[in-house]
């Protein structure tokens, strides 16, 4: 698909005579990181992490400290309810452990994917009131329970939410209510993860006055927010980078299992290894299987339970990686023979396997780049998930026709759903329309957006220990992409277990430089003697032996 390439314009004066100590390619990178003055560059590469926020900034969170109390004092069963994905599973965690603190033994509750979907629904409170439970804390959910939690009042079970997800129109009259991103909440970070709200609960609570409580804690932050693409900036990137800093020296045996099941070096952990291996086998659990395996791992005191059940985690996640190309390939194939070349992706069928339809749909949204659905439909509901682009708030969308819907939610990228099979065809209609008037046809165009330009004179070991200050990089602080122009070929091959991907030997001027280009085999047959690369810029070991590497994300054939 073609791109378009959007090199990094030239500085002012003004900003290039604030950031005079750094060089060039420096400067390109931090003032696209809006760290245009000296002072607000050296502190974030110096790692002066902002202040965390003071949790009772947060409304409602007085009630909701105050309610805890009261049930730990009178010794009231009090539940947990989290959700399936890796942010819900290390915030239910995280809440059971606080409250294990004060000397409470929670339950835990987090719905089946499959029979009861996503969020708190009301026979779930039911069976908990008929068990006892005075008390639920929702994690990572509850934000759009109006229904269910009005079910809860009615017979006299306390709702404590926390939960970080956009608000619909009605927020749930539940006992408190804890969500930066309420209409009416004036905290100065509206970026938390649900894992992060927790740890805001604990700090209320007094649990983490105690370091080494903080820093297990803490540990499960970093995972969690990495986990579902929360931005790792302000409050974010201070939880996140002490987190990191908590998890290469952990004593947590579920997390040391993980490490180990997964060949990762804990001194080496970093924001891309949490996101690309750790919070994968997490997510596993909770989409083929039960997320209680992924929370028990994080539980677990005993080294040889552990060890079982993070290898157990790894087979299901080879079993999700292999259910997820075949799912991606029928939804292809359904999509192309509609033959559409407007509106959104909408594919749907009932071998569709409802815990993957969000990662299908990603797929497919990387290779056509227009808003996608994927949807599993059965015993006439069909549910769906959705991914959008850049400029397109997916969850938006589907609110503007929420009455055909029997619930959604989301954030602007990312959205599930369940409609009634007789209503599909007018939401597809609907959606279609929406997105007529929303996206402009540059939106469909995918862009490479170059940090900084560079030639290989400039890539040396000075320029990786500048990225490494810029971590923990992620969503919102992302690895420099690096751009070169005027590139030469000098060998490439095919490799990987498909043949789908490419490795490169490049030259530019007298610099010969190895790179890989991961996906990007079909290139092959197309590419020339000159190119122009983004690229970021990374060390590569292999058997011991450190190299310095190009990892290419985007070639320009000339």
């Amino acid at each position: 698909m073609e791109k378009r390439w959007i090199w990094p314009p030239q500085l002012s004066s003004d900003v290039l005579h604030r950031l005079a100590s750094f060089s060039g390619i420096e400067q390109q990178i931090l003032a696209g990181r809006g760290l245009d003055t000296a002072v607000s560059a050296s502190a974030f590469l110096a790692g002066h992490l902002p202040d965390i926020n003071d949790p009772f900034a947060l409304d409602g969170m007085h009630t909701a400290v105050d309610r805890i109390r009261q049930a730990a004092e009178r010794g009231e069963k009090v539940v947990v309810y989290g959700d399936y994905d890796a942010d819900g599973i290390t915030a239910t965690v995280l809440m059971v452990e606080t409250l294990s603190h004060l000397g409470m033994q929670a339950i835990v509750y987090v719905p089946d994917r499959i029979t009861e979907g996503y969020g708190i629904n009301r026979k779930a409170i039911s069976n908990l009131q008929s068990a006892g439970a005075n008390l639920i804390i929702s994690v990572d959910c509850g934000i759009r329970a109006v229904e269910a939690i009005e079910h809860a009042n009615e017979i006299g079970v306390d709702v404590i939410v926390t939960d970080h997800h956009k608000p619909g129109i009605r927020i749930p009259d539940a006992y408190a209510v804890i969500n930066p991103n309420k209409m009416d909440d004036s905290y100065p970070f509206k970026g938390l993860a649900g894992v992060g709200l927790a740890f805001k609960v604990a700090q209320a609570l007094g649990i983490t006055a105690d370091n080494s409580i903080e820093a297990s804690l803490l540990e499960l932050v970093a995972i969690g927010t990495i986990a579902d693409l929360a931005p790792l900036l302000e409050e974010n990137r201070s939880l996140v980078a002490r987190g990191l800093d908590a998890l290469r020296a952990s004593k947590r045996i579920g997390i040391r299992a993980l490490f180990d099941a997964t060949r990762q070096v804990q001194s080496q952990i970093n924001a891309r290894s949490i996101g690309f291996v750790v919070a994968p086998r997490l997510n596993a659990a909770g989409r083929l299987s039960d997320a209680r395996k992924a929370i028990d791992l994080l539980l677990e005191q005993d080294p040889a339970t552990a060890n079982a059940q993070a290898q157990e985690l790894e087979q299901i996640n080879r079993r999700r990686r292999k259910l997820t190309t075949e799912l991606v390939e029928k939804a292809r194939a359904i999509y192309l023979a509609e033959e559409r070349t407007e509106g959104i992706i909408f594919a749907s069928h009932t071998s569709f396997h409802e815990g993957i339809v969000g990662l299908a749909a990603s797929r497919l949204l990387d290779d056509f780049f227009r808003p996608t659905i994927i949807a599993n439909t059965s015993k006439g509901i069909t549910k769906g998930s959705a991914r959008s682009i850049p400029g397109f708030n997916i969850t938006q969308a589907l609110e503007n026709s929420s009455d055909l819907l029997i619930r959604f939610g989301g954030h602007a990228a990312a959205a599930g759903f369940s409609v009634k099979d007789e209503n599909v065809a007018q939401l597809r209609n609907e959606l279609d329309q929406y997105a007529a008037e929303h996206i402009k046809q540059e939106d469909l165009i995918p862009s490479i957006e170059i940090d900084a330009q560079v030639q290989f004179t400039d890539l040396d070991d000075d320029l990786l220990q500048f990225i490494d200050r810029l971590e923990p990089c992620g969503m919102g602080n992302p690895i420099p992409l690096f751009g070169a122009r005027n590139v030469k070929v000098v060998n490439a091959r095919r490799v990987g277990k498909d043949n789908n991907h490419l490795k490169l030997m490049l030259q530019q001027n007298e610099i010969f430089i190895d790179a890989i280009a991961f996906g990007q085999g079909e290139t092959m047959d197309k590419i020339k003697h000159q190119i122009e690369i983004a690229f970021h810029f990374e060390r590569n070991t292999y058997m011991g032996v450190e190299n310095l590497q190009l990892n290419i994300r985007g070639i320009k054939i000339l």
